[in-house]
């Protein structure tokens, strides 16, 4: 099953990518380990039930038109493959739609850029991250940092300096209340940690009582301070602070067991987020010219080793350049044996033909035909097994049978990595405000129309939720909830006996319980 998902990620940012899914329990399976299908399956899908369009069989590759998904919608069952259980997930993205999210004009994200550098866009979710760099130095109370009142907001540190020939690179995010930070240390081009787990911020409870600290250090726009404690940056369109007023001391892991102030407000420090996908945080791109993947689209052992700089001493050169089934094997082991090749393998961005293309089987599995190749060695008594092996396995392909297209290079990611990555976004499309705030809540001759209200609120929301930490799944649920309600409330009043009176204009929520204002 392959599915096309659209999306958006920020404000003028849609992005498109690809789903598959592969070795799906087929319908006797369901029914053997399920139990029976429903004789009038829904039309449409949902998360308890297969929808009526994956309820019957079907041959060969079929493309419906006009047909939706939805998040958590049930796809299948997981099925096998050799008699094993196992499910194939792949998430890719076609070149073009690589380019207009990756590489859109005056938002273009740095993935693969090892010198990142503060973007002017305002587009920002997830962590932040700061690149200091070397001859930076760190103190143990700001300087500025006078008075009972400003000084409780930094509890005592340590001091040093950054070696000139280094780079810091520091992650920072908020969690129940408390900012964390984690640090990496760049010496001559290798990165090594710092801090073992998250390092909590001196000062408790950082997050839930950032607008008070904000209000205590930024006294002339603390709307602005509080931007720069969240982001290390103001992202609001016209920022009231001056340049001089913007300091922001904060405290990060320096050297190991060491935390330290340091303003970053500089310019010579790089303010970043997720939304760059940052090296540092393992990020790669593969492609021309830094691909473990040779011209036939085949793994090489040796490549490989070379781009996730594992080096086994032990292994000569010679003991590596094993004949194709054996590098196989071989990599499958090596892969499965070291955890750090793995973690690295989450971060790599792959720019491959897919195996399901048929038109790319002479090239990527000729080498089996050769001499010393898996199927040249059993040619005498197996003298068909390369042409039932391609039988097989275009049983398997059908990418040209698909708008795709066959002969075509894509985007891989690593699936879980970037549902997880992405999930830190937390900016909620058009089409998902709709759903929460349907067409149906309004009556048919109200003014402002539906569509005009969603659009007049939809950013400003989005804008607020990033701001106040409220992407959160949980606190995003409560803060459209508590707005829902609100208006269900403004709606219902409107109706009755106070509809019309001067001065009911307004309401407020509090915690559980609407209060509304009116004479």
């Amino acid at each position: 099953m392959l599915l096309r998902h659209t999306t958006e990620t920020g404000e003028g940012r849609s992005i498109t990518f690809y789903s598959l899914y592969m070795h799906l329990r087929d319908l006797d399976g369901i029914r053997k380990s399920v139990g029976p299908l429903p004789n009038n399956p829904p039309e449409a899908g949902s998360s308890s039930a297969l929808p009526k369009w994956l309820s019957y069989s079907i041959d060969g590759v079929q493309v419906p038109q006009n047909l939706r998904v939805y998040r958590k919608d049930m796809l299948g069952y997981a099925g096998a493959c050799h008699g094993q259980p196992h499910l194939h997930f792949e998430i890719f993205m076609t070149e073009g739609d690589f380019r207009a999210w990756f590489e859109q004009s005056g938002l273009a994200v740095q993935l693969g850029n090892r010198n990142p550098t503060t973007r002017a866009a305002r587009d920002y979710w997830g962590h932040s991250y700061f690149v200091i760099p070397g001859g930076q130095s760190f103190v143990s109370k700001p300087p500025d940092a006078v008075g009972a009142a400003a000084a409780a907001y930094f509890p005592s540190l340590q001091s040093g300096t950054l070696d000139a020939g280094s780079k810091l690179y520091v992650e920072a995010y908020f969690h129940k209340g408390q900012r964390y930070t984690r640090s990496w240390v760049e010496r001559d081009g290798t990165l090594t940690p710092l801090t073992a787990a998250p390092v909590a911020d001196a000062y408790t409870d950082y997050e839930y009582r950032m607008y008070e600290r904000a209000t205590a250090l930024y006294p002339q726009c603390p709307s602005d301070g509080y931007e720069l404690l969240r982001f290390g940056r103001i992202l609001s369109d016209h920022p009231t602070l001056t340049v001089a007023a913007q300091k922001t001391w904060v405290a990060v892991p320096f050297e190991a067991g060491k935390q330290g102030y340091i303003d970053i407000s500089q310019q010579a420090i790089q303010k970043l987020s997720d939304a760059e996908f940052p090296f540092f945080m393992g990020w790669q791109k593969i492609e021309e010219g830094n691909t473990p993947f040779s011209k036939d689209g085949i793994c090489d052992y040796d490549e490989l080793r070379r781009i996730v700089a594992v080096v086994e001493d032990a292994e000569t050169p010679a003991e590596r350049m094993c004949p194709a089934h054996e590098q196989e094997a071989k990599l499958a082991t090596y892969i499965a044996n070291h955890a750090e090749v793995r973690e690295r393998f989450r971060g790599f961005v792959c720019h491959a033909p897919s195996e399901w293309d048929a038109s790319g089987n002479g090239a990527r599995y000729r080498r089996l035909k050769d001499p010393d190749g898996f199927f040249g060695k059993r040619k005498e008594f197996d003298p068909n097994g390369y042409d039932d092996f391609i039988k097989f396995l275009e049983q398997f392909q059908f990418l040209e049978e698909t708008p795709l297209g066959g002969g075509k290079k894509f985007w891989f990611f690593h699936p879980l990595a970037f549902i997880r990555h992405f999930r830190k976004c937390g900016w909620l499309g058009i089409k998902e405000f709709e759903q929460i705030y349907s067409n149906n809540r309004y009556s048919r001759r109200q003014q402002p129309s539906p569509d005009s209200l969603r659009g007049t609120y939809l950013i400003p929301i989005n804008l607020a939720a990033r701001k106040y930490v409220l992407t959160d799944p949980t606190r995003f649920a409560h803060l459209l909830g508590q707005g829902r309600r609100g208006v269900r409330l403004a709606d219902y009043y409107a109706g009755k006996q106070y509809a019309g009176k001067t001065g009911c204009g307004w309401f407020s929520w509090h915690g559980k319980k609407s209060i509304i204002h009116c004479p």
